[in-house]
């Protein structure tokens, strides 16, 4: 049974991690490469951890069964990957530029970001922030439809600040 419950703590921490994503930002390329690798090994870890977990299940059925669920985990992990390793092994690495900031009265911050992909593919972001220090962010992904009350917006291409409301926008 303690099997099982280590194998569900697995599968809640690597289904949580694909919503909330990467959470090491570094504004240096370089070191923003390290980092990708680093975590790509470690979610590798704990797939060929979990991977041992499972085949140490005596029940063939419950075995079968995560097993399963392993693999449609894999799945969208295995693409991730594959365009990770693509992105960071290119010779022209693509890094987050930040577009705007917004932050309210409590003192969190939102970025909103995007990256040139490739050519004319461009993936955007919104990142509730948690540390900042020099070249190290650490955030996670939100929805900046989800925040509420009133927000301060700076624009950083146009050097403007101004007032958003967000409980007004919807």
């Amino acid at each position: 049974m303690k099997k099982v419950v280590l194998i569900l703590i697995g599968f809640v921490f690597l289904i949580s991690s694909l919503f909330v994503g990467n959470p090491f930002d570094f504004s240096n390329s370089t070191i923003d490469r390290i980092a990708v690798f680093l975590v790509m090994t470690l979610i590798l870890i704990i797939f060929f951890g979990l991977y041992r977990q499972i085949r140490e299940i005596d029940n063939k059925a419950l075995k079968k069964v995560n097993l399963g669920i392993m693999g449609l985990i894999a799945i969208p992990y295995f693409l991730i990957g594959l365009w990770s390793l693509m992105l960071t092994t290119s010779s022209s690495y693509p890094i987050w530029q930040d577009v705007s900031i917004y932050t309210n009265v409590e003192g969190e911050k939102v970025i909103s970001q995007w990256r040139e992909t490739s050519g004319s593919i461009y993936d955007y972001r919104d990142r509730r922030v948690i540390y900042e220090f020099g070249q190290l962010r650490i955030s996670i992904n939100c929805n900046i439809n989800a925040l509420s009350g009133k927000w301060q917006e700076y624009l950083i291409n146009k050097d403007s600040i101004s007032l958003v409301n967000f409980d007004n926008e919807r």
